[in-house]
């Protein structure tokens, strides 16, 4: 359906996490969110589209010595020149989206601006787009990718893919359920007694890891680890435990890296040292992958290859912070790594693409996550 956009704004509030939640190098208790709101006409007919996403530090970059406030404005930045670039019409809002994805990625370059930052304003332009056009066809976001509502070609994006349509490769209804994840952050309490004094809420809900898993019924985690053995050891056995302790039944988790480990060798040496303690050798049979172990500085260099060849019984792993590009996901298999992780901030052509080529590579026998 054609598209053309006709006015589009920005908005930015502030919140405070109910908690404090570590991750990598950042502890995070305030953060903004920013909300896009674009309107257009699909098909001559007027209609209106909105994304919204936290502006989280110490993500789509990871330097340390830059400030809070600088890598908010670097945020907004890209969001700002993303909304410049999407004053246009096309054919469709996949072709609206390669015009703003290439204008925001030649800008980036030209400003030394990191992929993974740039597109996080091109994404946020991206789905209120796809949302316009939804709400004017009064479709789901799976019925528009695969009927072509939405002009989504996967082979644009993988020229692999040439000639193949998301209606053979992506499902044909969206799942009626889906598990919820729950994130383990660095520095959460694994029970109510480890709580801080100065950080006890009292708000009625689960703060605790004990607590959240029996009022939530929960059975599948997502565990970051910080590149420190000895902690790292204390932290897994800690959260082992709880998690044996209270999950009703089976559970299973993935192993968040959060880019600690500099080479294939840092991270296999840690590794073996995890999956060989007698503390957590049950534990371990109930991995998932682990994601994104490397730094991204590192992470689809060619030596990752060859240390992956190297080492033919390591677990499955993926990329998260090194998916940046339409390009990142066919070149991390090539190496070795088993697959990606969506997040709308990364893009929703993107993810869908990737998704595609995921499934055409199980059809042709291939293990990916």
């Amino acid at each position: 359906v054609l598209l053309k956009v006709t006015g589009i704004s920005i908005h930015q509030t502030e919140l405070k996490t109910r908690m404090p939640f570590k991750y990598g190098i950042a502890t995070m208790t305030e953060v903004p969110m920013v909300f896009v709101r674009v309107e257009t006409e699909v098909d001559n007919q007027p209609s209106f589209g909105i994304s919204s996403d936290l502006l989280p530090p110490k993500w789509f970059t990871k330097v340390p010595d830059d400030s809070i406030e600088q890598e908010i404005a670097d945020m907004l930045r890209v969001i700002r020149h993303a909304i410049a670039c999407s004053k246009i019409e096309a054919p469709t809002a996949f072709a609206a989206w390669q015009t703003i994805y290439e204008q925001q990625a030649a800008w980036a370059k030209s400003e030394n601006i990191a992929p993974l930052l740039a597109h996080f304003g091109t994404s946020l332009v991206e789905r209120t787009l796809i949302e316009s056009v939804c709400r004017a066809t009064g479709q789901s976001l799976g019925q528009a990718l695969c009927n072509d509502t939405l002009g989504f070609d996967p082979g644009a994006i993988h020229p692999l893919l040439a000639k193949r349509s998301a209606a053979e490769l992506l499902p044909q209804e969206p799942l009626a359920k889906v598990l919820a994840r729950h994130t383990v952050g660095l520095a959460d309490p694994l029970s109510a007694d480890a709580i801080p004094v100065d950080e006890l809420l009292d708000d009625s809900l689960p703060q605790s890891l004990d607590q959240c898993i029996q009022a939530y019924g929960l059975g599948h985690f997502k565990i970051k680890i910080n590149g420190n053995l000895d902690a790292d050891l204390e932290r897994l056995r800690g959260v082992a435990s709880t998690i044996e302790q209270h999950s009703q039944g089976d559970y299973a988790f993935s192993l968040d890296g959060n880019e600690q480990f500099k080479s294939v060798n840092d991270f296999r040496s840690h590794w073996a040292s995890l999956v060989t303690d007698t503390k957590l050798t049950s534990f371990f049979k109930h991995l998932l992958f682990v994601e994104q172990p490397l730094h991204r500085d590192i992470a689809l260099e060619n030596s990752v290859g060859d240390g992956f060849d190297d080492w033919p019984d390591r677990p499955p792993i993926v990329i998260d912070e090194s998916d940046a590009t339409i390009e990142s996901l066919p070149l991390a298999l090539a190496l070795g790594y088993n697959g990606t992780s969506h997040k709308n901030c990364k893009g929703i052509f993107k993810g869908a693409a990737n998704a595609c080529l995921l499934n055409a590579r199980r059809e042709a026998g291939h293990t990916s996550v």
